[in-house]
């Protein structure tokens, strides 16, 4: 169950989120060693300060096989900005079963807070 951590403390993951010290949106991984690496997505995909103001669509693909790599491609569906990239290393090793999951906090104070998802789409043929 998700606790009230920094997600760069999370292991055996690949996700988009950020730390409560990140300015802007990252791509972090993380092979259940230490902490996550962290992808920075640049200026155009600043945190939300705002409740219910941003909405992303993040693509991943990893092909069949042992060879690990992760190709990613985050798209702000507001803005139209976009930002992708491979990931070859501190990826969870290819016997870990990772499931989709999703969460926020607030840092353990009283305020507003939301998440919304619209679909997931798992392919297992690719």
């Amino acid at each position: 169950a998700p606790t009230d951590v920094q997600p760069s403390t999370i292991v055996s993951c690949i996700f988009m989120g950020w730390d409560a010290a990140d300015a802007n949106v990252q791509i972090m991984s993380n092979d259940a060693t230490g902490t996550c690496t962290k992808v920075d997505l640049g200026a155009g995909f600043a945190v939300p300060t705002t409740d219910r103001t941003a909405l992303y669509e993040l693509a991943l693909y990893s092909p069949r096989g042992t060879t690990q790599s992760v190709d990613w491609l985050v798209t702000d569906l507001v803005s139209g900005a976009t930002a992708s990239g491979t990931i070859t290393t501190d990826l969870p090793t290819t016997s870990t079963l990772l499931a989709p999951r999703g969460w926020l906090s607030v840092g353990g104070t009283s305020s507003v807070i939301g998440f919304g998802l619209g679909s997931i789409y798992l392919d297992p043929l690719l």
